[in-house]
């Protein structure tokens, strides 16, 4: 089914019956990995530049969203065909640093500041910079690898409005992958790791990750309304 495209594929990612290929030229072919056909060509709107990230959105398995070099996330409907169906532009991603949830898009992207983003998946509008109050002052900038969205805490522990509201940033600069509050403004966790990270992954208080060291580390975190109250007095006590 490669057809001979050998090394230029960058990621695949499969969902269900469905197999997405980016390739390092102006072209995301998504194809049906049963039938082995084109259900979507993009010759024309493609990236120009180097893909490093394709994700499927998981409430709905039609939109696929692909980030890279050249600076704008693509958001691509595979029943429309030919050509994305938005466009957003700014966001210089360099490795696994979209994700998509509740119609809220995450971006992290290679930068030395402003790097963690949310938007609006239907219009394409920034929603807000991450930017915590309480991260230390660093001189050496942020450069997101990866950004995910915490999922299925709601399963066992009920915060109120904890689902959708806690992401993982990590990357070249931060010294470490950080669990942050959308809501509150706030790092909440940091796990030390001085090498680029540049894998990631969660399953409920699970957390995987590693980059360039020799380590992949597993690690804890378990969200409680302690934790976020005493941020929210800390706020408080320095406004």
């Amino acid at each position: 089914m490669e057809k001979n495209r050998g090394t230029e594929k960058d990621e695949i990612k499969a969902v269900k019956e469905k197999l997405l290929s980016g390739y390092k030229r102006n072209t995301i072919p998504c194809e049906a990995a049963v039938i082995g056909r084109d259900v979507s060509s993009t010759d024309d709107g493609g990236h120009v530049l180097r893909i490093f990230c394709l994700k499927f959105d998981l409430d709905q398995p039609n939109i696929v969203i692909s980030g890279g070099w050249d600076n704008i996330i693509k958001v691509w409907d595979i029943r429309v065909g030919r050509y994305p169906v938005r466009n957003i532009f700014g966001p210089h991603i360099c490795g696994d640093s979209l994700d998509i949830m509740d119609n809220k898009l995450l971006s992290g992207q290679w930068s030395t500041r402003d790097s963690l983003q949310l938007w609006d998946l239907g219009t394409g509008r920034l929603i807000k910079t991450i930017l915590p109050d309480n991260r230390a002052l660093g001189f050496l900038g942020e450069f997101l690898y990866v950004a995910k969205f915490m999922r299925g805490f709601n399963e066992y522990n009920n915060i109120e409005g904890i689902e959708g509201d806690l992401v993982m940033a990590g990357g070249s600069g931060l010294g470490g992958l950080e669990v942050l509050s959308i809501k509150e403004n706030a790092v909440l966790a940091t796990f030390p790791e001085m090498n680029p990270i540049v894998g990631l992954d969660q399953m409920k208080d699970v957390v995987s990750f590693g980059g360039t060291g020799d380590s992949i580390h597993f690690v804890n975190f378990i969200p409680s309304t302690e934790s976020i109250g005493t941020i929210e007095r800390a706020q408080k006590d320095n406004t």
